[in-house]
């Protein structure tokens, strides 16, 4: 199963990094009702709720007599994923991107890519480290 959710977060990952290639290259693309976080579902499958921090919030200040006080104190059905997916974005983070530089038409081009082996270690290191914090928190439970 592992080798299955390590590869639904690399799709995920080059996803990601496509969009950010377009984007330094100014071409903005509207994701309008398209998900492209595969990180979500592998965080589904692994077990951890679905986050409701923004409509605990959102649904806090429709009521505008509660503006002083925080919507998320003393909230038990509240959950945030954000200490999960910091994680995920520090591990790629820390990956060195390679450079290809060739010859194309009497232009000297470059294109920036990664090690397809060393990206899946490091998404299957974070895999093992969410399994983990499953355990934890359903201990707390």
């Amino acid at each position: 199963m592992d080798k299955h959710l390590v590869e639904i977060l690399y799709t995920g990952y080059r996803i990601s990094f496509l969009l950010e290639e377009l984007e330094e290259k100014g071409i903005q693309i509207d994701f309008n009702k398209l998900d492209t976080s595969n990180w979500d579902v592998v965080v589904d499958i692994v077990g951890f709720p679905k986050d409701n921090s923004a409509e605990i919030f959102m649904d806090h200040y429709k009521n505008e007599e509660n503006t002083n006080e925080d919507p998320f104190e003393g909230n038990s059905e509240l959950f945030c994923r954000d200490w999960l997916f910091n994680d995920y974005y520090d591990r790629i983070d820390s990956l060195k991107k390679e450079q290809d530089i060739y010859f194309k038409n009497d232009l000297l081009k470059t294109k920036v890519r990664h090690n397809e082996l060393e990206v899946k270690k490091v998404l299957l290191e974070h895999l093992d480290w969410l399994k983990k914090e499953y355990l934890k928190y359903n201990n707390e439970d």
